[in-house]
């Protein structure tokens, strides 16, 4: 499991989301949304395998976020995160985008 932050202050989650790899990933996120204003994005593109666990991490963070009125929001998740998302009907309740949809920021002159 990887986890890192970008530049741009995405955090990169890559590799596999399991009980093992679960508490750095949630001190990860804790961070991402502590530390910061708008929208908290979690890039999952590179995400492998995401275990059950990892559905009620994603849902902890995403009500940290909002208690911090702040909105948790997952980007480019794997079809196999999508489906048990949409089954679990937490597709509903979780933020999740592709980066395609999201608006670059361009610098003002």
């Amino acid at each position: 499991m990887d986890v890192v932050r970008s530049e741009q202050g995405v955090l990169l989650v890559r590799g596999r989301l399991d009980a093992r790899s679960a508490p750095d990933v949630r001190q990860a996120l804790h961070r991402l949304v502590d530390d910061g204003r708008g929208d908290a994005l979690v890039d999952l593109a590179d995400l492998e395998l995401a275990e059950v666990s990892a559905l009620g991490l994603l849902l902890e963070a995403h009500r940290r976020a909002e208690r911090a009125g702040r909105r948790l929001v997952l980007l480019d998740a794997p079809a196999p995160l999508g489906r048990v998302l949409r089954v679990t009907r937490l597709d509903r309740v979780l933020h999740l985008r592709s980066s395609g949809t999201l608006v670059p920021r361009v610098a003002s002159a």
